[in-house]
């Protein structure tokens, strides 16, 4: 299986810059590669038992009802749609877990997994079925591949990672006499980290003092937001 690379190095639209109606496309597009596999045994399948596609979210959230509803589009245009079981962890772990067993139990032919989480415990599930991932900064900091180029296994997929370097650079843009730049983030998940390390990396390489703060809830937010915006001249 190819892993598709990050969006640093392979040009993907970020979910901020990307309406809803496109990033379905986008999904839809990319599950095509994986369903043309399946297309293959389309007349026996039909002849028989439609494959059990499975499909996991790890919570209900835009982003995430997005990627599905362009899975679901996908599985629609190749007459699959009837072969769908579609689950929702409503953000718990266990019922992840519980998830990927059912999964495996029924075997599921192909799995999809949206959000870094729910590829984790789908990956941890099964390591024959084949699971594509959306929702996902980096694959490799999820731990579920090997790398990029070789990823190994049984689990591909998409990115979501935002050009961080633009946006700082568009940030400047905007505010160009800016000195001190202010950035908040979850530091318990793996996504924010992976992004943080790269604004920081971009920070320094514009000779951009970095002001950060790290939060766990939204309370903490709102107090970060108010502490931290006497100290810098805009957030990123």
């Amino acid at each position: 299986m190819q892993s598709v690379p990050d969006s640093q190095n392979a040009g993907s639209i970020s979910h901020a810059q990307c309406p809803s109606g496109l990033r379905r496309r986008l999904i839809a597009a990319a599950a095509a590669v994986t369903f043309s596999g399946l297309a293959v045994f389309g007349p026996a399948f039909a002849a028989a038992e439609a494959p059990l596609i499975g499909v996991v979210q790890l919570v209900d959230h835009e982003a995430l009802n997005d990627s599905v509803r362009g899975i679901t589009d996908g599985l629609k245009a190749r007459g699959l749609a009837g072969s769908l079981d579609l689950q929702n962890a409503h953000g718990d772990q266990s019922t992840l877990k519980t998830i990927g067993d059912r999964f495996v139990h029924k075997d599921a032919k192909l799995i999809f997994a949206v959000a870094t989480p729910a590829v984790q415990a789908m990956a941890r599930a099964t390591k024959t079925i084949p699971i594509v991932g959306a929702a996902v900064t980096s694959y490799t900091a999820a731990k579920v591949i090997a790398s990029n180029e070789h990823p190994g296994g049984n689990v591909t997929g998409v990115s979501n990672i935002g050009p961080v370097a633009a946006q700082l650079d568009l940030f400047m843009k905007l505010v160009p006499n800016a000195k001190r730049v202010g950035t908040i983030y979850n530091a318990g998940e793996i996504n924010s980290v992976v992004q943080i390390e790269l604004l920081r990396a971009a920070a320094e390489q514009r000779g951009i003092e970095l002001e950060e703060a790290t939060v766990t809830n939204l309370t903490d937010l709102q107090s970060a937001v108010v502490s931290m915006s006497k100290k810098v001249d805009g957030f990123v």
